[in-house]
């Protein structure tokens, strides 16, 4: 029995089950948090992590060694290249420069900023999903379904991710529908600093602006609102303008743009390719699953719009620069957030008996029941696909072993006079090689390369790909191995090349 006045046990269980989506969405992001804490610590090696977080390393150490001006505004990145990199729009170095100015330079500095954002993605997915108009138990299992997949595990904590965009489109939402204009306040203050920000952020970002500006301008006409929020697009738009321009230009963004449409492959060579990526960064269950979200999310007037933005940039971005597509297996890393939408109206919809349960309160008894057991089976999928999602090894396999190349480089360091970075192919883009020895990279890629080096100078080799004009002895001369890397001379290199 209950004291009089003391909450019963009901309604403790009511509280319980308001609340578990919440708590769903709060442990899916404390799982984040764990496993991915084995990888924060390790040092920047032959990874995509290491790639990306060893240029912003270099471009906060070349802004503070240059100063602004002398840096481009931290878009330089020498010794890796002498050319400002601008491929990318600014937000994402402008926080690593604001976060080196307040806590100096270092690794956790460098990644903090990506892994913090991976986290707070997770609950702003929640926090759209609801403005969308679903519910919040259906919102938290396609929240769920995207957290307990390969491809978000890996990539989800690197650069600023969705973030910036899903807070764009929060924002727009919350904003759609104040019913009087100049109302808005405070909320339309923020739907334009979250636009901006999210032009300034990502290509994504400004492919996205102008189509969400229309359907707000569809939805509420041209007032205030939608003025202030174009104008905080157009800000973004300067920004990113600016950027580019005192920077690489214009001219050198578009001469890389070019280098990366063409292909020499075909269509059904390229969807091949595409499903292989796919098959290895998504669970067959999210595979399987995938199209009929899809569907779900255009065929739900709540989501048919977003959804169909969201894939059309997914299908623009894959298509235009093939070439990104074609060799980044991250490159349609954005579809996970094109399905979000459609996850929550599929989840909704196999959830339908829930809509019955408030119609069925006048038969008594079983709501509380039936949705706590919908709940709980929510749960329990969710820990199921997470327990399969194997963290421990996808940990190993993208963080932990090309971790080794970096331990072998902090170690070893070039040979007294040596003024390149030599690595095989099978070792790109080592900015974090050139940010540990302070070197510009030049790639040993056929017997003639190897003929320029050295006898003293050390070169970075991958050993389990080596490149077919080495013999696969190359690793017994090695001057150091740490795992599937080893440095070797340039005398030693020659030794182990192959007769032609």
């Amino acid at each position: 029995m209950n004291r009089s006045g003391a909450p019963s046990n009901t309604d403790a269980l009511s509280r319980v089950v308001v609340r578990a989506p919440t708590l769903l969405v709060a442990a899916l992001t404390a799982f984040l948090a764990v496993t991915w804490a084995r990888s924060f610590g390790l040092p920047l090696g032959d990874s995509h992590e290491g790639r990306i977080m060893g240029q912003f390393a270099l471009h906060v150490r070349n802004f503070w060694d240059l100063g602004p001006f002398g840096s481009s505004f931290g878009a330089a990145w020498g010794p890796f290249s002498e050319v400002p990199y601008t491929h990318h729009p600014p937000l994402l170095t402008g926080l690593h420069l604001a976060v080196s100015t307040v806590f100096g330079q270092g690794l956790w500095q460098l990644k903090a900023v990506s892994y913090l954002s991976g986290l707070a993605t997770v609950p702003a997915f929640f926090w759209v999903g609801r403005r969308m108009g679903f519910g919040p138990l259906p919102v938290a299992a396609a929240t769920g379904a995207l957290v307990a997949t390969p491809f978000w595990f890996v990539y989800g904590r690197l650069g600023l991710g969705f973030l910036p965009n899903l807070l764009m489109i929060g924002m727009l939402l919350t904003v759609a529908d104040e019913k009087a204009d100049g109302e808005a306040g405070r909320g339309l203050r923020r739907a334009a600093v979250a636009s901006a920000a999210a032009v300034a952020a990502s290509w994504q970002g400004v492919f996205l602006a102008p189509l969400l500006w229309l359907w707000l301008l569809r939805r509420r006409g041209l007032d205030r609102t939608v003025v202030v929020v174009g104008a905080g697009m157009a800000v973004g738009a300067l920004v990113v303008l600016a950027w580019v321009t005192q920077g690489g230009g214009v001219a050198e963004l578009s001469d890389h743009a070019g280098t990366r449409v063409g292909f020499d492959w075909t269509l059904s060579e390229f969807l091949e390719r595409q499903w292989m990526f796919a098959r290895g960064l998504l669970p067959a269950w999210y595979l399987v699953l995938a199209v009929p979200a899809l569907v779900a999310g255009l065929a739900d007037a709540r989501s048919r719009f977003l959804t169909a933005v969201l894939a059309s940039m997914v299908v623009v971005f894959a298509v235009v620069p093939a070439d990104n597509a074609w060799v980044h297996d991250y490159w349609n890393f954005p579809a996970l957030m094109a399905l979000f939408p459609g996850f929550a109206a599929l989840a909704e919809r196999a959830g339908c008996g829930l809509a019955g349960m408030r119609r069925g309160e006048a038969d008594g008894s079983t709501t509380g029941l039936r949705r706590g057991v919908a709940e709980g089976a929510v749960a329990v999928l969710l820990a199921l696909a997470l327990v399969g999602l194997s963290p421990g090894g996808i940990h190993d396999r993208y963080f932990g072993a090309p971790a080794e190349a970096g331990l072998l480089v902090e170690a070893v360091g070039p040979a007294d006079g040596q003024t390149t970075v030599w690595h095989t192919a099978q070792v790109p883009w080592p900015t974090w090689i050139s940010r540990a020895w302070g070197l510009a990279p030049s790639v040993v890629a056929s017997p003639d390369d190897v003929a320029t080096v050295a006898d003293s100078d050390r070169v970075v080799v991958r050993l389990d790909l080596l490149p077919t004009f080495l013999d696969g002895s190359v690793g017994e001369d090695a001057l150091a191995v740490r795992g599937s890397y080893a440095v070797v001379t340039g005398s030693d290199l020659r030794r182990h090349l192959l007769s032609q």
